[in-house]
Parts: C-alpha cells; sequence; structure tokens
C-alpha cells in the first residue's frame, strides 16, 4: 500500500485541533513530477482539513476532486456534506456534482478509495466495508 508513510490526524482525538496547529507532512515527493510533468507520479492524492467542527477528507485524481466534511465528534462515518467535481467539464470547481444520479458510480468509486485511504493510516475497518 503506497500510504505505509502516510498520516493523518485521527477525527475523534481530544486534539484534534492539533491538525490545524501541527500538519502532518508524510509521503511521497513529486519534486519529479514537478521538473517533468510526464514523468510517472501517484495515481491520486488524500488531503485532510479541519473546518468550522468538521473534518474535510479528500480524495483527488487526474480527473475528480471528491471531498466529504464529517462532523468532528460523529459516531458513525456518514458525511455531512460532500463535494464533487470533474475536471474535464470544469476545471475551476464552479459546479458541485455530488449525489447527482449520473455520477454516482464515480463518487461511489472515490468514496470506496478514501475510505481505505484513512483506514490504512488509522488501522481502522474502512467505512464502505461496514455497509
Amino acid at each position: 500500500m503506497p500510504w505505509s508513510n502516510w498520516s493523518i490526524c485521527i477525527r475523534r482525538s481530544a486534539n484534534w485541533q492539533d491538525c490545524r496547529s501541527t500538519p502532518v507532512h508524510r509521503g511521497e515527493s513529486f519534486a519529479a513530477n514537478v521538473r517533468d510533468p510526464v514523468a510517472a507520479g501517484q495515481e491520486i492524492a488524500i488531503s485532510q482539513y479541519p473546518k468550522a467542527g468538521y473534518m474535510g477528507y479528500t480524495i483527488r485524481t487526474k480527473t475528480h476532486r471528491y471531498t466529504e466534511w464529517r462532523p468532528v465528534n460523529a459516531t458513525d462515518e456518514d458525511a455531512a456534506f460532500r463535494e464533487l467535481y470533474a475536471y474535464g467539464s470544469d476545471g475551476v470547481e464552479r459546479v458541485n456534482l455530488a449525489d447527482r444520479p449520473e455520477h454516482h458510480a464515480v463518487q461511489e468509486t472515490l468514496k470506496q478509495r478514501l475510505d481505505q485511504a484513512i483506514a490504512s493510516a488509522t488501522g481502522a475497518t474502512p467505512a464502505s466495508a461496514k455497509r
């Protein structure tokens, strides 16, 4: 799994605000892609951002960005809000495609990959596997 060096703050931690003050930067360098944009690189990027009582978890691919905003103290894995953007049709993220029936397959695939990455980093069972 490429996430062996990747770490995130656990959102149920009493110190979840530490994520804001002490960022964790682990993973593989993408300097080669900056020098040579056609060089082979990671297929996805994962990020996390706390905002107003929510933790945003994002997966980005070459074609899409999917974000789930989950309440910090939630007891389940359900997202309060979702964002899905397609870069081929909306390169500046103006139209949120989340929960639209015609984008269900893409959204579900990205959700499962995001759940797996979070589970890999935290040692938890992926939320998608609990359903």
